[in-house]
């Protein structure tokens, strides 16, 4: 079969179709290859997730963190860190780590929340683009305090002692909708400092 022609008389490229019909090869408006007709990386209704689209949201502020910084407790607890978004957010969170250190510590575990447990102490989350004035739309807070858990078991996990701990492995990720948080549950088992921290897009 001869090939379409470019009015230059070059071949023009292309290929068939998933119904088995000449399909010509198109470009965007910058002249670059489409590869979708889907809609653009990171729109609200329809987000393509990859390595580059985060680091993209980092760069236009939006990515944050939030940390317990150093803390002590004067005896075994089961303390907790909280990072939930409000029903009235209209963001989407992508959490894509959550990690903690204790001293000497015993079983955890990561729960779905869908209510704020607002732990008693509350803590503003940071841009990770340094000079952004956007602000996070989470509410955060930690209790230094022997806890009940609250929320669903989403994983349980242990460490070494003095051990920086990454909860979210191998690429793993929580995606939290307006109404929901996630509650960390740190289970110390005796007096010791620790630490815990979280990062998240918000798109």
């Amino acid at each position: 079969m001869p090939e379409f022609l470019n009015p230059d008389g070059s071949g023009l490229v292309g290929g068939l179709n998933a119904a088995g019909v000449g399909q010509a090869l198109q470009l965007d408006a910058s002249g670059n290859l489409k590869v979708s007709g889907a809609a653009s990386l990171g729109s609200l209704s329809a987000p393509n997730i990859t390595e580059d689209q985060i680091r993209a949201w980092i760069a236009n502020g939006q990515s944050f963190s939030v940390t317990t910084g150093k803390l002590t407790a004067a005896g075994a607890i089961n303390a907790g860190f909280s990072v939930f978004n409000p029903a009235a957010s209209g963001r989407t969170l992508l959490v894509y780590s959550i990690k903690y250190m204790i001293g000497n510590n015993n079983f955890s575990t990561l729960n779905l929340t869908t209510t704020d447990p607002a732990l008693g102490t509350s803590m503003t989350p940071v841009n990770n683009k340094a000079g952004s004035s956007t602000a996070s739309v989470t509410s955060c807070s930690y209790a230094n305090s022997n806890l009940a858990s609250a929320g669903t078991v989403n994983d349980a996990f242990g460490s070494a002692s003095n051990t920086l701990t990454q909860v979210l492995q191998n690429g793993d990720c929580l995606v939290v909708p307006p109404g929901n948080g996630f509650a960390l549950y740190l289970n110390l088992s005796g007096a010791n400092a620790y630490v815990a921290s979280a990062e998240w897009i918000e798109y």
